[in-house]
């Protein structure tokens, strides 16, 4: 199924207010609040894009900057440990390893021995994992922004939820060393993957309520004053599950009022059936006897009496 454009979307929405006689300035309003929301969004996504470009040209610019360094330095005095040591840290960094130590490490390498085509292997050998570690942040940094989005439209908390996965995903002290690792990214994509299906389920059951309750609406001929009480949900009914989602309009106090609308309204609706049938009955037994009854006005007073409670306590 097709996402609708938003000329459809403003259609649908334009018979509706027909339909409703919503007022032109109250369209108006209605209209402006839906561009200041669109361009929130953007505006939202055009700041996290900026800051995610940022902060990948800072990574690898200080990337370069070290290889660049280092290899400057080379020569009679060169040192190597810096590179060993570069090459040491995003190693354990992509293992997954908390001590980056090594009892073979750069510590008891003896730089005599190294060779300038070994020097040049050592570089290469940098550039790739400093290339590797970037993709490896890139991905790790795509899945804590889904998470967050999905943290907004399901209210839950964000934080936490990453720091089950590892806790450098939330410690601003380790922001440096984020964690990159295989068993990393690997929960971090069940995780969203979990969440996404946690969003479709949620979706469903609210749309599932919204159509519930416009059908008993529209069958007991409520009142838009009403209805209006749960727009929220009937606003989510021809989104689909990809789609961008007001903030808070998944998270768990949403379903109780609702829920216990639908009951209410299902309870009125059954009563107020039954009470019609035995009407119905009974004019059928007035009309045998030649009585005459007013059956549209006794209708109606069944419906007020029903509206209020007190046919419940009458049938009680």
């Amino acid at each position: 199924m097709h996402p609708l454009s938003t000329t459809t979307r403003l259609q649908q929405l334009q018979k509706m207010w027909d339909e409703i006689g919503e007022s032109y300035n109250e369209i108006d309003n209605i209209l402006e609040e839906i561009e200041q929301e669109c361009l929130d969004v953007y505006d939202r996504k055009i700041a996290e894009t900026i800051k995610y470009k940022a902060e990948l040209q800072g990574s690898l610019a200080q990337a370069d900057d070290e290889i660049v360094s280092l290899m400057s330095s080379l020569g009679e005095q060169v040192t190597y440990s810096r590179i060993l040591t570069r090459i040491t840290d995003i190693s354990s960094n992509i293992a997954g390893n908390d001590d980056h130590g090594s009892n073979n490490g750069p510590e008891d390498f003896d730089e005599s021995d190294l060779t300038e085509t070994e020097l040049d292997q050592l570089r290469a050998r940098l550039q790739d994992l400093c290339k590797e570690k970037d993709v490896r942040l890139q991905k790790v940094n795509s899945y804590i922004s889904a998470i967050h989005d999905l943290s907004e439209a399901m209210a839950f908390d964000f934080s936490e939820a990453l720091s089950h996965v590892h806790k450098s995903l939330t410690d601003s002290s380790m922001a440096d060393t984020k964690s990159i690792c295989d068993d990393t990214l690997a929960g971090l994509a069940e995780l969203t993957e979990s969440l996404k299906n946690e969003k479709l389920q949620k979706l469903l059951r609210v749309q599932d309520l919204g159509r519930t309750l416009q059908d008993l609406w529209n069958r007991m001929e409520t009142p838009m004053d009403e209805r209006r009480r749960f727009e929220n949900i009937s606003s989510l009914l021809s989104v689909q599950a990809d789609d961008a989602l007001p903030k808070g309009c998944l998270g768990h106090d949403i379903f109780p009022e609702a829920e216990d609308e639908v009951k209410r309204l299902k309870k009125s609706s059954k009563m107020e059936e039954l009470v019609l049938k035995r009407r119905c009955e009974l004019e059928e037994v007035c009309r045998e006897g030649h009585m005459d009854v007013n059956s549209d006005a006794a209708r109606q007073s069944l419906v007020d009496l029903i509206d209020s409670g007190t046919i419940q306590i009458l049938l009680a």
